[in-house]
Parts: structure tokens; C-alpha cells; sequence
């Protein structure tokens, strides 16, 4: 009876890793291709000197995310290095945990992202999010599926706004750039 009871549970287990695999791959998958855009939109944006303590401060993403995808963003980031600063990415938690903070990424199932927009709102630090209606509400730059592919909206004005410049080559990737 054991063994009929091992068997089962063990073919109940491959049942299961067949049918969510593909699932959890697409996940991961997402992520790394998210934290990945999240990386190179740094790359083409300039910083005010005033939001760096030095010249030797690094540039720190943080992130409001799910393990995986801060995960991805630290790979993504390791031993990377833009405009010769080093890149860091810590968690954020409270609004507090914005102090520092170049980069802000907030996932849209993990807070309510206009809080934190508040909590953003004239600092120079770059918003970006998956959540709907991100840049109606204050954000900087929101991922968007077009035909399943991911792409992005970009509100320069608000950049400007926050002291931040963006590259006119990222603007002229993204899908639709606001300028009001």
C-alpha cells in the first residue's frame, strides 16, 4: 500500500512540474526580460550631479517587486557599471526606503503604486512600473503589451520635471512618449 501511495504522489508531482513548468519558465522569463529594460533605460537616462553624494556614489535601483524579479534585476545589474558609477539594487519597503534612490521600480501587484508616486513626486528619481494607468497617475515610464510583446510609454515631461534627461534614441523606442 505504501509503495501504490509513493507512485502516485510521484506521478501526481510530474503531472503537476508538466503542467506548471511552462507557467513558472514564462514568469522568469518576463522577469529577466522586465529587469533587463529596467537596466537599459538607466543607461539612457542623465542624472542631475545634485542626487549623488559623490562621484564615487553608486547608482541604486530599488525595488518594490517579488523575490524572482529583484533577482533578475540584481543579475542583470552585476559587475555592470553606467557612466563609470557602480549599480546597486536593494528592496524597498517604505517610502523611507527611497532615500538614494536613482531607479524605482514598483510592481503592480505589490503596492499601491500612486502612494508611492506621492512619495516620488520631486525627487530625481526615475519611476517605472507594469502597473495599468501608471503614467496617468505620476509615473515616469510603464511597461505595456502590444500583441504580447512587452514595450513601453515614456512621460518626458514628468522626466524633465524630476530633473532627469532622457535620451532621445530610449524615446524614440518607446511606444508612445507623453510630453504634457
Amino acid at each position: 500500500m505504501p509503495d501504490k501511495k509513493r507512485t502516485r504522489l510521484s506521478l501526481l508531482a510530474g503531472v503537476l512540474l508538466l503542467c506548471c513548468a511552462p507557467a513558472l519558465y514564462a514568469q522568469n522569463l518576463q522577469d529577466r526580460v522586465k529587469a533587463a529594460f529596467v537596466f537599459n533605460f538607466a543607461k539612457f537616462v542623465a542624472w542631475p550631479k545634485t542626487s549623488f553624494v559623490d562621484e564615487r556614489s553608486k547608482l541604486q535601483f530599488c525595488l518594490l517587486a517579488n523575490q524572482e524579479f529583484s533577482r533578475a534585476v540584481a543579475l542583470a545589474i552585476e559587475d555592470a557599471s553606467i557612466d563609470g558609477r557602480k549599480l546597486e539594487s536593494r528592496t524597498m519597503r517604505r517610502s523611507e526606503d527611497l532615500e538614494g534612490c536613482h531607479v524605482a521600480f514598483i510592481d503592480d501587484e505589490r503596492a499601491n503604486a500612486t502612494e508611492w508616486l506621492i512619495a516620488i513626486k520631486g525627487r530625481s528619481i526615475l519611476s517605472v512600473s507594469d502597473a495599468e494607468d501608471f503614467i496617468q497617475n505620476g509615473g515616469i515610464i510603464q511597461f505595456v503589451l502590444v500583441d504580447d510583446k512587452l514595450r513601453f510609454e515614456i512621460h518626458q515631461g514628468r522626466a524633465l520635471d524630476s530633473g532627469l534627461v532622457v535620451s532621445s534614441r530610449l524615446l524614440q523606442l518607446a511606444k508612445t512618449v507623453h510630453r504634457d
